[in-house]
């Protein structure tokens, strides 16, 4: 007599069917806190308990990729688990794909390559479990382990069916798009006849392939969705929880798979629903093991205290704080001399245009440094070919917002990146710091600067300082997990 039966229901849930007094305490034990719970205004009016929970009391659904922490609760509570044939299909594809990436034909300008262990190994686990979140750090390759698993099933698996891979911004629509025309050249895939990159277009719905962001897809009704056997999603962190959960379950694909360079466990909501929906993690590598083994540039992070000499009355609230910070002259002054002094190219990012990335522009002008200014507002084109002109560029500016190049673009020949704006976002971080670990025939070393600002507060009670202080205290706590050098300069400037 078994205590629960778990079911198949479609791609991406099972259903457990047990008693109402089990499903209650699944109900329970799949509940977690959301981030940031506390300072939800349904939470302070008491009408939610500030939790998610991924496990459904009245039908017995939860997400596919959780099967394993319902195994562990049945084993926990000594109860007895019959699991249906068809779910054991959701996780197993028998196929010969060893044989099949052993004559890809990888390419990169024009020069074969081979694809590294650990992206073999992702490309394998990923097809033949049909569902997987792989884990693969900046300039770990991540655009060639999705070019394998795309180009094997739709050569070899689909029929008719279509393959559709989502990523975060629309310049990395173009970029991945080029990217595979690139890995293509000497195996003769015929990119463009088989890719689309728009959705709206009428004679591209029929192509086998649409690579497109999840802005332009995550209110589609779910008949949009019919068709797409295989779902690749990049970036996957990037998604807000709305949008992501609504993709993955309008897209009943049999195979799934999630792709980030950074996922914060300590997010446990995040983590579950990206697990859920994507099977379980496999880590291919670490940053600190490419910088071993020279695949990618050795990091040094430079950390820049500034101190103010004199101060006014300064606000507590973060933003005003902020504001005050980037309207600084002197330290604007700063950021714009030392990107002139350092030799190769540099990448300044910055969080508001209007208030300081317009600023900054203006400030560079004195200087005979080329500058190019990248923001929201810049067309996809425009990027792409400032991104062309900066890979053979040799001692250029580039001024561009977290947003737009935080995450995902590909500029190997980056000497040197400037945090012009305080930030304490994990992913932001790794994100931004990954776009200078590309290396290139002449680079092999890549500078971070740091910028952190003491305004007030008491080294006494690190508590009591400022904001831009505290998430600078939040960024060395990465920088120590993932193994990278720093140092800490002190600047005192007078306020203005």
């Amino acid at each position: 007599m078994f205590d629960i039966e778990i079911r198949k229901v479609n791609n991406v849930y099972i259903q457990v069917v047990a008693d109402a007094s089990i499903r209650m305490g699944l109900t329970e034990y799949f509940a977690r806190y959301v981030k940031g719970y506390k300072f939800h205004p349904k939470y302070k009016a008491r009408i939610w308990d500030g939790k998610i929970r991924f496990f459904s009391y009245q039908n017995g659904y939860i997400y596919v990729g959780l099967i394993k922490d319902v195994l562990e609760y049945c084993k926990s509570e000594n109860l007895k688990v019959k699991i249906d044939d068809e779910v054991k299909t959701l996780f197993s594809f028998s196929c010969d794909i060893e044989k099949y990436l052993e004559n890809l034909a990888l390419s990169a300008h024009g020069e074969r390559i081979e694809l590294r262990d650990y992206q073999r190994k992702a490309i394998i686990n990923a097809i033949t479990q049909k569902r997987k979140l792989i884990q693969s750090p900046t300039s770990s390759g991540k655009s060639s382990i999705i070019y394998g698993i795309t180009k094997y099933l739709i050569d070899e698996v689909f029929e008719h069916e279509r393959m559709l891979i989502v990523v975060p911004t629309v310049n990395l629509v173009t970029q991945l798009k080029s990217d595979f025309k690139d890995y293509s050249t000497l195996n003769g895939w015929d990119v463009d006849s088989l890719v689309s990159t728009s959705t709206d277009k009428k004679d591209d719905r029929n192509k086998r392939i649409l690579i497109t962001t999840w802005q332009s897809i995550y209110k589609n009704d779910e008949d949009w969705f019919d068709g797409f056997r295989g779902m690749i999603f990049d970036e996957v962190h990037q998604a807000t929880a709305k949008s992501l959960t609504g993709i993955g379950k309008k897209c009943d694909a049999e195979f799934r798979i999630g792709l980030s360079g950074s996922i914060n466990n300590e997010d446990e909501t995040s983590e579950m629903t990206l697990r859920g929906l994507f099977g379980f993690k496999m880590v291919t590598t670490t940053t600190k093991k490419l910088m071993e083994e020279g695949i990618v540039a050795k990091l040094k992070v430079n950390c820049i205290h500034i101190k103010y000499s004199f101060l006014g009355k300064i606000s507590k609230d973060y933003q005003e704080e902020i504001d005050w910070i980037i309207r600084q002259d002197r330290r604007n002054e700063l950021i714009i001399e030392l990107a002139n002094n350092l030799e190769g190219n540099v990448l300044i990012l910055f969080s508001l245009v209007e208030k300081h990335g317009k600023i900054l522009r203006e400030l560079a002008k004195k200087y005979n440094k080329e500058v190019f200014f990248v923001y929201g507002g810049t067309d996809v084109d425009q990027r792409e070919n400032i991104r062309r002109i900066a890979e053979e560029h040799k001692g250029c500016i580039i001024l561009a917002s977290y947003q737009t190049f935080s995450t995902g673009v590909n500029i190997r020949n980056i000497r040197h990146i400037i945090f012009a704006s305080p930030t304490k976002s994990f992913f932001r971080v790794i994100q931004s710091i990954g776009r200078g670990l590309r290396t290139s025939s002449t680079k092999t070393h890549c500078d971070v600067y740091d910028l952190f600002d003491e305004i007030y507060g008491s080294p006494k009670d690190p508590n009591t300082y400022n904001f831009s202080m505290k998430h600078f205290a939040e960024r060395v706590k990465i920088y120590i997990k993932e193994g990278f050098e720093y140092t800490i300069e002190k600047i005192d400037l007078e306020a203005t």
